[in-house]
């Protein structure tokens, strides 16, 4: 038996789709929804671009990360991703384990330089950064896509 979760697809505040990532301040722009929204939309975009969803997934120390960890997994599986965990890292660790690996993409949750209470996500698509339009194309694809659940199996 399967059970589902309870995380749900929302909207993101425009705020928080910045040029070279998306990030907030954690339980008011960003939510464990946000995350679950952002992996169902970045594995979404890694099927169409690539047609594959072979995804890199690392955090960083935050405490706050291990929870919006937990939402993202679950919405890049729904999306149909394979998700390769590499767990608590520096970033520089996640681009390694992305080419080591051999992945189409990988996404980072790291606050970063920013204070405590902000957290945020950083991507990679086919070995090159995801930023600018393709992060601000989030939103669009929120309220344009069905985003239908898909099943991996290995």
């Amino acid at each position: 038996m399967v059970q589902e979760n309870s995380y749900k697809i929302e909207q993101f505040d425009p705020e928080v789709l910045r040029e070279y990532d998306i990030r907030g301040v954690v339980d008011k722009n960003i939510t464990e929804n946000t995350a679950y929204t952002i992996g169902r939309v970045f594995g979404y975009i890694v099927n169409e671009k690539l047609g594959s969803n072979n995804i890199s997934l690392g955090y960083d120390g935050r405490l706050t990360s291990p929870r919006l960890y937990r939402a993202l997994s679950e919405g890049l599986k729904d999306s149909g991703a394979n998700v390769k965990s590499i767990g608590i890292c520096p970033t520089p660790m996640l681009y390694f384990a992305d080419y080591y690996l051999n992945t189409d993409a990988a996404l980072m949750i790291t606050g970063s330089h920013n204070p405590p209470e902000y957290n945020g996500f950083k991507m990679v698509v086919n070995k090159h950064s995801f930023f600018s339009k393709n992060i601000q194309n989030f939103q669009t694809i929120v309220k344009n896509n069905n985003l239908k659940k898909k099943k991996w199996f290995n």
